[in-house]
């Protein structure tokens, strides 16, 4: 196996490491690579490759952290996800075909029953899937990137509680289904814009309300977007 090949592992193991939470905040390199089976240098290419993307930070003589970003980062984010994902929709929604278009609903269908079991991992996967939809069928890899790279920053720096994917979230998304079956394009996208500020707004809720502290408090709670 080539050298790449193991950074790629690395990298990838590592990444759904941090998805799922497994290293609390100190990202322990040389533990990783024990754990991986392979030499330190693929794992700290693999550390590097993250820290460019923002999902950890280095501190000199300390090691590599999960990133903890600031309020004005979660704007930010959805800032991102609202242009990015937007102007994929804006550009492919009358190319949505009805297996695309089933796709949405059956997706939607299990994240009503995982919501039901109170299951909000599974949630999250779904609500990963649905949006993610349209953005790898347009084929531009440098705009999945953008969209990919929000995601993980949400779910690793963050720290955000899964029950963030509630019945509001799951309704908004029935909503924006029952547009695009109407073939309402506008109605759509407005929808789809609003269900992602809604998220940005309860997370942002729900930080306040954990009282977490942030480098930099809201000065306008709409300055931005899901």
């Amino acid at each position: 196996m080539e050298k790449q090949t193991y950074s790629q592992a690395a990298y990838e193991a590592i990444k759904n490491s941090l998805i799922q939470g497994a290293y609390g905040k100190y990202v322990n390199g040389r533990r990783i690579a024990t754990e991986l089976g392979m030499g330190y240098s693929p794992v700290r290419e693999a550390l590097q490759r993250l820290l460019q993307e923002g999902l950890l930070e280095r501190i000199p003589n300390s090691g590599y952290f999960v990133r903890e970003i600031e309020w004005k980062d979660i704007s930010r984010i959805f800032q991102v996800r609202e242009c990015v994902e937007l102007f994929i929709w804006d550009q492919m929604f009358d190319e949505i075909d009805e297996s695309t278009l089933r796709r949405m609903e059956l997706l939607h269908e299990k994240e009503i029953q995982a919501a039901a079991q109170q299951d909000f991992v599974v949630c999250r996967e779904i609500d990963i899937e649905f949006h993610g939809i349209l953005p790898e069928q347009y084929r531009n890899r440098d705009l999945l990137f953008l969209y990919r790279n929000c995601r993980e920053k949400q779910m690793i720096c963050v720290n955000q509680p899964l029950a963030l994917y509630n019945q509001e979230a799951i309704r908004e998304h029935g909503e924006i289904i029952g547009q695009v079956r109407e073939g309402r394009k506008e109605a759509a996208l407005a929808l789809l814009r609003k269900h992602i500020l809604n998220f940005r707004e309860r997370m942002q809720g729900n930080i306040r309300e954990s009282g977490m502290r942030w480098a930099e408090k809201p000065k306008n709670n709409r300055g931005g977007s899901k």
